[in-house]
């Protein structure tokens, strides 16, 4: 920075600075000077941050968003039918509590009033099946 502002000196020939003030202009010069690069240095920070967002959003809309929404149909579709299986696989109990819980939304205390049980037996219940589902469906998720 300091080499910059002595060459600026050279190059602008029409200054005449004496002796006194040629300190206070070196001094005021390179602390100009230093500010400057920390302004241009934030700029360009923020214009990185909003290019590397810019760049995200585009990849995610690439990758993610590439599907149609025929594929996506599908893909839903056929995920639901795996899903579908899978519970008919669990024991009738398990079967009857996931049911319940997920396709007509009951929450462990209506489930337990329902099926005359406890709501820790649910909760045991639904915790043991989703984790079955999740080993049956682990390629899938």
């Amino acid at each position: 920075m300091v080499q910059d502002v002595f060459l600026d000196l050279l190059e602008k020939t029409d200054k005449k600075l004496d002796e006194s003030t040629l300190n206070a202009y070196l001094y005021k010069a390179v602390h100009n000077k230093c500010v400057d690069i920390i302004r241009h240095k934030t700029v360009k920070d923020q214009y990185a941050s909003v290019a590397g967002q810019k760049l995200l959003q585009m990849e995610s809309e690439y990758f993610y968003n590439s599907r149609n929404e025929i594929e996506e149909a599908l893909f839903s579709q056929e995920l639901q039918e795996l899903i579908d299986a899978a519970i008919e696989t669990l024991p009738p109990k398990g079967k009857q509590i996931i049911k319940l819980h997920y396709e007509h939304r009951k929450t462990a205390v209506e489930i337990a009033s329902i099926l005359e049980i406890s709501r820790s037996t649910v909760e045991n219940h639904i915790y043991a099946c989703i984790k079955a589902l999740r080993q049956k469906l682990a390629n899938y998720l």
